[in-house]
């Protein structure tokens, strides 16, 4: 039972870092092909997917200084601004975007009242990414306490709700 919920922690961790690599068909798995109970499986995954947003957004302010980090934050910063660049090269940048671009402009993200709830519903539905609203965080005036909180709880939501999907769905078939 410690070693999968180690391998859940494991797992939620390193996919803060790349979201390819999601952890949630991990989750499914292990609830679904042991005996262990899905609520200590979710919340370690939510657990393992906080600290590391935490590390990313403790980086991305500067706090930590490891070189390894640095330069995957650095990476990370110019994909972003390549692909704003690109939308903003684009004549037409489509109706959605512009929806999103005008938002942006008025939720004034860097103000945690603000970036709090859809920090929230991010960690909760994964809309808007949690990697960019983690980027978003760091640039506002959110403290690390109450953006791991906030993640915290939305990715415990979310990981619960993966947890007992499978049940859910076999008690429905």
């Amino acid at each position: 039972m410690i070693g999968i919920l180690a391998a859940a922690l494991g797992v939620g961790f390193v996919s803060a870092f790349f979201p390819g690599l999601p952890a949630e068909p991990y989750l499914i798995g292990a609830v679904a092909t042991t005996s262990a109970h899905p609520v200590p499986l979710a919340l370690a995954t939510a657990v393992g997917q906080s600290a590391g947003k935490l590390v990313i957004l403790l980086a991305v302010r500067g706090t930590l200084h490891a070189p390894a980090l640095r330069q995957w934050i650095e990476k990370k910063r110019a994909a972003l601004a390549e692909r704003a660049a690109r939308d903003a090269a684009r004549d037409d940048p489509g109706p959605l975007r512009r929806l999103g671009a005008r938002l942006v402009k008025l939720a004034q993200l860097n103000r945690t009242t603000v970036a709090a709830p859809l920090l929230l519903v991010s960690a909760i539905v994964g809309i808007p990414p949690l990697i960019v609203m983690t980027f978003t965080a760091a640039a506002g005036q959110m403290s690390a306490p109450a953006f791991l909180a906030t993640c915290l709880t939305g990715r415990s939501v979310r990981m619960l709700i993966i947890a007992f999907a499978p049940s859910l769905l076999v008690g429905h078939l």
